[in-house]
């Protein structure tokens, strides 16, 4: 049986990739965050074939103290390391690290992202994120199977972030003011995405591999949104309303840097995870919108089936 440590099990990837993993007969350990800084972790995951790193920071938190750059670097640079280091003693062959798309920049150009494209990090996420795979290649590549795996924006059921509150506008019943934003957008469903992650732990050899993943769609933001109430039962109440209007709303709600990451083209092309792994998203875009909305109107009952 092939078996895997998880670091992030308890967050919303981690959560829909331990269950895929047991479902396609995986076994998974699951590599709590305070393991993570002990000195046994690499005891902890002796006989595995794979690590799966998955935890990180994605936001600053409200008790956040001191430099962002510093905040993202200990837990997203440092981290990495710890979990490297750990494999390397151990003898775990091969380490999958979870990125972020967000790596090639805020914007994609008009013909989209594609995996040899230069990175161009814009904030101290980003920058901590290909700061770590900046590691994992100088330090770690001569050791362990490297595979580096850049997403968009990742939904599904338990989403949290930009994601959650658009599910929660979309199904409220109310207007929404997206409609300008038709910039086109790539988004990958978490269950695309574990997919993925599990085929990378199958494949034969991985060393090397840098892949974005995306679902097959390009979508918008109101499209998107669209899609949700459409699949929640409502009549999608699309208003037009002019983003500099919007960007004012944002700001308002201390929430301005929102409105960039939902009105900017952010396409990705995933050629070489289809040409190196034989990858294509086993599931449509519509059909992974109406099991989320169908799912977190159960309370999230149904998330693993």
């Amino acid at each position: 049986m092939t078996v895997i440590a998880v670091t992030g099990a308890t967050g919303f990837v981690g959560r829909h990739l331990c269950a895929e993993a047991s479902r396609t007969g995986v076994e998974t350990r699951n590599l709590p965050r305070e393991l993570l800084r002990e000195a046994r972790l690499s005891d902890s995951i002796r006989g595995v074939d794979a690590v799966v790193h998955l935890a990180a920071r994605a936001h600053r938190q409200r008790d956040d103290v001191g430099d962002p750059e510093a905040v993202f670097r200990a837990d997203n640079v440092e981290l990495t390391r710890v979990v490297a280091q750990a494999c390397k003693v151990a003898g775990v062959p091969r380490l999958i690290f979870v990125s972020s798309a967000g790596v090639l920049g805020r914007s994609s150009p008009p013909e989209g992202f594609c995996d040899t494209s230069p990175p161009a990090p814009h904030d101290a996420y980003t920058r901590s994120k290909l700061a770590a795979e900046e590691l994992l290649r100088d330090r770690f590549a001569h050791d362990l199977q490297i595979a580096i795996i850049r997403p968009p924006l990742v939904y599904g059921t338990g989403a949290t972030g930009n994601f959650a509150r658009l599910l929660q506008a979309a199904t409220s019943g109310w207007p929404l003011p997206v409609g300008a934003m038709n910039a086109p957008r790539s988004f990958i469903s978490v269950r695309n995405l574990c997919d993925l992650l599990l085929q990378v732990v199958r494949a034969p050899d991985v060393g090397g591999l840098r892949l974005l993943a995306a679902d097959a769609e390009i979508t918008s933001v109101a499209d998107f949104v669209r899609s949700i109430a459409v699949a929640a039962g409502r009549k999608p109440r699309i208003v037009r309303v002019p983003l500099r209007a919007v960007g004012v709303a944002l700001r308002l709600a201390n929430r301005q840097d929102e409105l960039s990451s939902l009105t900017i083209p952010f396409v990705v092309h995933c050629s070489a995870a289809s040409s190196r792994l034989q990858w294509e998203p086993r599931f449509r875009l519509e059909d992974e919108i109406r099991w989320t909305v169908a799912s977190t109107s159960m309370g999230g009952r149904t998330w693993l089936h």
